[in-house]
């Protein structure tokens, strides 16, 4: 949150959404247990900062498949291989970087995502169900 304070502009601050999604471990918990952390920690955020945070709409427990997917999304934005194109002038489409494969090890949950590549001349070459989830 101290990154997104220098980053996003103060006269935005209350209209840009802040989302807080936890993972595994606290699925594990109860449902009264895990909504009182939850609870706390958007109230602690309320307090330290302007940002929009929605108790119940903006704070949840993640899914463990969302939770891969985001793991995907963060560590190949991070590392340049999706997102926003640094090509100047001409409105050309960035070349196409092979991605990051994520396996997530945690404490209660294990999450391996990567992006299938696929050749489009060869419909045979896509996952059949049941070989991928």
């Amino acid at each position: 949150m101290d990154e997104a304070v220098k980053v996003v502009p103060k006269s935005l601050w209350k209209c840009t959404p802040v989302a807080v999604k936890a993972t595994a471990g606290l699925r594990l918990l109860g449902e009264e247990q895990s909504q009182d952390i939850l609870d706390a920690v958007a109230n602690g955020l309320r307090e330290k900062y302007e940002f929009r945070l929605r108790l119940n709409e903006n704070t949840a427990i993640l899914d463990g498949k969302d939770e891969g997917v985001f793991a995907w999304i963060t560590a190949n934005y991070l590392r340049h291989t999706i997102g926003s194109s640094s090509a100047t002038g001409n409105q050309r489409m960035p070349e196409k970087k092979p991605t990051f494969a994520v396996l997530d090890l945690g404490g209660a949950s294990t999450q391996i995502i990567f992006e299938s590549v696929f050749d489009e001349k060869q419909p045979d070459s896509m996952l059949k169900e049941g070989e991928h989830k």
